[in-house]
């Protein structure tokens, strides 16, 4: 039977592996911490691991990891990205078209009847839309907006993230001194 873990009534599972990973992280350097000075000769100094880490390196490391590895973060950048690339594409002329044009009474085989018909029509032909004056204009500063608003996206969604990391972090805080409270009874 599998047992699903509550982050406070939230079922978001990238909350919940950043819960985990924290979980795991601060378990690791309590246990590291307790097993390393119990095996230790008296003469022997400790070893640098993440024991040594302090809690607000410790939850820097976390929310760098978060923004590193989250797909919510990765999406929005490689949007944000995207969407920098459009005001050149929108502010240049559309296509250019080229067209071949070919007509013969009679035969439906292409070229025959040429020589012997009086309907025979073959033509070559080239058009390019050109948008009224302004236009390619306005569009190039449309999607500069949309641009901008994609790259506050991004910034708001680093902050999000880095916000829901801070808020686990200090929940598992809080479970671990109220365990130690409770355990101390």
């Amino acid at each position: 039977m599998s047992e699903t873990i509550p982050v406070y009534g939230r079922t978001n599972s990238a909350r919940a592996i950043i819960f985990l990973y924290a979980l795991a992280c601060i378990l690791a350097t309590s246990t590291d911490a307790a097993s390393q000075e119990s095996n230790l000769a008296p003469d022997m100094a400790p070893p640098v691991s993440t024991a040594a880490v302090s809690a607000p390196s410790l939850l820097q490391a976390l929310v760098q990891e978060a923004l590193a590895r989250s797909p919510m973060i990765t999406a929005a950048r490689t949007h944000s990205e995207a969407l920098t690339k459009v005001p050149k594409q929108v502010s240049t002329l559309p296509d250019p078209q080229v067209g071949l044009q070919h007509f013969t009474v009679g035969s439906p085989q292409p070229f025959s009847g040429y020589e012997t018909s009086d309907f025979y029509y073959s033509g070559f032909g080239f058009s390019q839309d050109i948008p009224g004056p302004g236009k390619l204009g306005l569009r190039a500063e449309q999607a500069q907006k949309e641009a901008e608003a994609g790259h506050h996206a991004l910034e708001v969604q680093q902050r999000q993230v880095a916000e829901q990391v801070r808020e686990t972090y200090f929940n598992l805080f809080y479970l671990k001194k109220t365990l130690a409270l409770l355990l101390q009874t």
